[in-house]
């Protein structure tokens, strides 16, 4: 489960913030997961920024889940 945020912020504080923030967002859903009753195994990553979908930034904040079987 990867998190992404967006930006278009440069710096090395900058990627680290929108590192922890995608962090925290992917958390989130994992954490919401476990209380639906998911009881596999959950990895979470935090991307960091990214440029963007080109859908406007509302897209550009999400988690993408990944289900290996």
């Amino acid at each position: 489960m990867t998190g992404y945020t967006e930006t278009d912020s440069k710096g090395k504080a900058a990627t680290k913030a929108n590192k922890r923030l995608a962090l925290k967002r992917a958390n989130a859903v994992r954490d919401q997961l476990r209380k639906l009753g998911v009881k596999a195994p959950i990895s979470t990553v935090g991307a960091g920024g990214v440029n963007g979908l080109g859908k406007g930034q509302k897209f550009n904040r999400r988690v993408v889940i990944v289900v290996r079987y």
